[in-house]
C-alpha cells in the first residue's frame, strides 16, 4: 500500500476534490512556500476544525523534530488562523513568532522544561 499524504487525507475525508489538490500543487510549483494545508484553507476548501485535523495528522508524522519545533509549528498555524479571522493583523502574528523563536533559540521557552 503506498504512504499515506496529507493531500490523500484531506482527499479521502472529501474535503477538497482532485482538481482543487491539483490546482495547489499548481500554486507550489510557482513557488509558494505554504504548506498544503493552509493554501486549502487560504482558497477557503477546508475550514478550520479540518485544517487542525490536518496539522495534527502531519505534526504526528512529522519525523526529525522535538517538541518544541512541532509546538512552534502549531504555533504557527494557530497565528495564521488568527490573522485569517481578523483576530490580529499580519505584523502582529509576525512580531509574536519572532518571539517565541528567540525564546526557542535562547533556551528560554519555559513550555517544555
Amino acid at each position: 500500500m503506498a504512504k499515506k499524504h496529507m493531500h490523500d487525507l484531506a482527499l479521502a475525508k472529501g474535503w477538497i476534490t482532485h482538481d482543487q489538490f491539483r490546482g495547489a500543487h499548481s500554486i507550489l510549483s510557482e513557488g509558494d512556500g505554504r504548506p498544503l494545508e493552509l493554501i486549502y484553507y487560504h482558497k477557503g476548501w477546508i475550514n478550520d476544525a479540518q485544517l487542525m485535523e490536518l496539522v495534527q495528522e502531519r505534526l504526528k508524522k512529522t519525523k526529525g523534530l522535538n517538541s518544541r519545533e512541532k509546538a512552534l509549528l502549531e504555533d504557527l498555524i494557530y497565528l495564521n488562523l488568527a490573522v485569517k479571522r481578523k483576530w490580529i493583523s499580519r505584523p502582529k502574528s509576525l512580531s509574536i513568532f519572532r518571539y517565541e523563536l528567540e525564546l526557542y533559540s535562547e533556551g528560554r521557552d519555559k513550555r517544555f522544561l
